[in-house]
């Protein structure tokens, strides 16, 4: 009887045993690494042309990959879809060689044809590229996107060029030491050409869209989720650690950071105000300085504002320090320039002097004495905390040092936009990052004809040429001296920019989360993030 009743009663158990093995097993091979990311604001557009603002960049990086991409750590350039390149002795010409396995996300090749497409395209005019002019440094690129309307136009005199389906040639005006970080952002990406073809702009739609890079796009809710998945085609997928990446455009910062408290998000891109100081000791708390520089764009079309004298008084009467100290409080420090410290060989000056006194004196010169007639302005800002007290602090500064009154008023981003793209503004709060470890990623976009990026209505001749200058310069120091200048006819002399402060990027990622990396650029592949589900069950 006992041998009986042992043998019926371990056949159960070993089968209940065997049974939850299985399960076990099933459930560790169905399970998905997934990352969930507080993003800033909604993605614009998932078409590289359109692409704009580090939260669409980061999503950009995730879905498509150029001929380089970027180190984690450091930002700096490494191998993408070209395995290989070699340059002239001149630094003029580089030669890529592309990977034979890298397909698009429909399974078709990707080839050198789509890149050169995907580049004739970004420069073509009627395009309306935002970063079209990050091609400048190619020859001839710069004549053909700004050929006149009707005018003809010869891609052939272009400095790009494709020997077979595996190998693209590109030739530059001058030696470019940021080149091949260049070509990692979106404006280089390429694009499949026969969808592009065949769909025209609906290609990059959610339900169109087709990508070469990690991941593909899931789903797009817009003002709700965005859902990347690990993208099998990719050549490098068995290192794509994440099987799935969620993004949330969450405006509020409050809100993010409840979301990560509450465990619903691993990722917060920017903290609220003031909690960097009250979370001061957390492991998870990242701040790191950046190439990103927190400025005030004047609308030079609009009175009184046309006047240099005017613009310059507002410059000089803010009280930086006391906007970092008092109302930022995260580690930033004051910007008496646009470009921010800690490029190389690049001669960092003060060129705001601020002068109460000196500011006043102008303001009478432009025909405001102690501010009397002087119009009531608005600043335009995006809803957010942060830049409501900021612009609060500097309007008070303004009334009390030059007695003029300019009111902060918060907008929805997206009419924001619009009113600085059609100049229908006073003044407004912008910040701008740098794409490239190169002073001229800061100044070359308040040329003349940068239409994108301008939006100030600012137009001179001489600092258009010191740009010029600077970049058939072909001696590196004499380069770089002429940029300072530019820098200075633009800050000091000209102001259609007022520089507020230097930032930082204040994040939080969870103990859980590996392959982020703080660095001066804020790029992030998404490629190389895992996560240990041993530690984020904890």
């Amino acid at each position: 009887m006992k041998i009986s009743f042992i043998k019926v009663s371990l056949v159960p158990v070993f089968l209940w045993c065997n049974a939850a093995l299985n399960i076990q097993i099933a459930e560790a091979q169905t399970s998905e690494k997934t990352f969930r990311i507080a993003n800033s604001k909604e993605v614009e557009s998932l078409d590289p042309a359109f692409v704009d603002g580090g939260g669409s960049e980061l999503v950009a990086r995730g879905l498509y990959e150029g001929l380089t991409t970027s180190h984690p750590k450091t930002a700096e350039p490494v191998a993408g879809v070209a395995k290989s390149w070699t340059v002239s002795k001149d630094g003029l010409t580089y030669s890529f060689q592309l990977r034979e396995d890298m397909r698009w996300s429909n399974g078709e090749k990707v080839t050198s044809a789509d890149f050169l497409f995907a580049w004739k395209r970004m420069l073509d005019p009627e395009t309306g590229a935002y970063y079209a002019a990050k091609f400048d440094d190619i020859k001839g690129a710069k004549a053909y996107r700004k050929a006149k309307a009707g005018a003809a136009r010869d891609f052939n005199a272009v400095g790009i060029k494709c020997p077979d389906a595996q190998s693209i040639v590109v030739t530059l005006d001058k030696p470019v030491p940021y080149f091949l970080e260049l070509l990692a952002s979106s404006a280089f990406y390429p694009v499949p050409k026969s969808v592009v073809e065949k769909l025209g702009k609906n290609w990059a739609r959610a339900e169109n869209i087709v990508n070469n890079g990690p991941f593909l796009l899931a789903s797009w809710k817009l003002k709700d989720r965005l859902t990347l998945t690990k993208n099998p085609q990719y050549y490098d997928a068995k290192n794509v650690k994440l099987d799935k990446i969620v993004v949330f455009p969450i405006e509020q910062d409050k809100t993010a950071l409840n979301m990560y408290n509450a465990g619903e998000v691993d990722w917060i891109r920017r903290l609220p105000m003031g909690s960097v100081h009250a979370l001061a000791g957390n492991r998870e708390l990242h701040v790191n300085k950046l190439l990103r520089t927190v400025y005030l764009r004047l609308n030079t079309t609009r009175v009184p504002l046309k006047d240099a004298k005017v613009r310059r008084a507002i410059s000089m009467a803010i009280d930086r320090k006391t906007l970092v100290e008092k109302v930022v409080k995260e580690g930033q420090s004051p910007a008496l320039s646009f470009v921010t410290p800690g490029l190389k060989d690049y001669a960092q000056n003060d060129l705001i002097r601020e002068d109460v006194l000196e500011a006043q004196k102008l303001l009478a010169e432009a025909g405001f004495p102690a501010g009397k007639g002087f119009p009531e302005l608005t600043i335009l800002h995006t809803p957010d905390e942060l830049s409501k007290r900021v612009l609060t602090g500097v309007s008070v500064m303004l009334k009390k040092n030059l007695n003029i009154n300019v009111s902060p008023k918060g907008q929805e981003r997206g009419i924001f936009y619009d009113a600085l793209d059609a100049l229908k503004y006073d003044i407004a709060r912008s910040d701008w990052s740098a794409s490239f470890l190169d002073p001229k990623s800061f100044v070359d976009k308040f040329t003349s004809d940068n239409i994108y990026q301008n939006l100030t209505g600012y137009a001179s001749p001489e600092f258009d040429e010191l740009l010029t200058r600077s970049a058939q310069a072909k001696d590196p120091a004499e380069r770089l001296a002429l940029l300072a200048k530019a820098e200075e006819k633009l800050v000091a002399m000209d102001a259609p920019i007022v520089p507020l402060y230097f930032d930082v990027a204040a994040q939080m990622w969870k103990s859980s989360v590996s392959g982020l990396h703080e660095n001066l650029l804020d790029i992030h592949p998404l490629k190389s993030i895992d996560i240990d589900e041993k530690m984020a069950k904890k």
